[in-house]
């Protein structure tokens, strides 16, 4: 399992406590690259965007 799927997975159960902990042990490059991933997992999961009318 690479780390975005680790990352997801952590989202999608709603762990936000051990989700805080694996993006802090993150470095520069992995942060930018789950980053990037986190737009089109929003979109799948149509969330809305905090402080942005719907």
């Amino acid at each position: 399992m690479d780390r975005w799927d680790e990352i997801r997975k952590l989202i999608e159960a709603r762990h936000a406590e051990r989700l805080a902990d694996r993006l802090k042990e993150l470095d520069g490059e992995s942060r930018s690259g789950v980053a990037a991933r986190l737009a089109e997992l929003r979109k799948e999961q149509r969330l809305p965007i905090p402080g942005r009318a719907t």
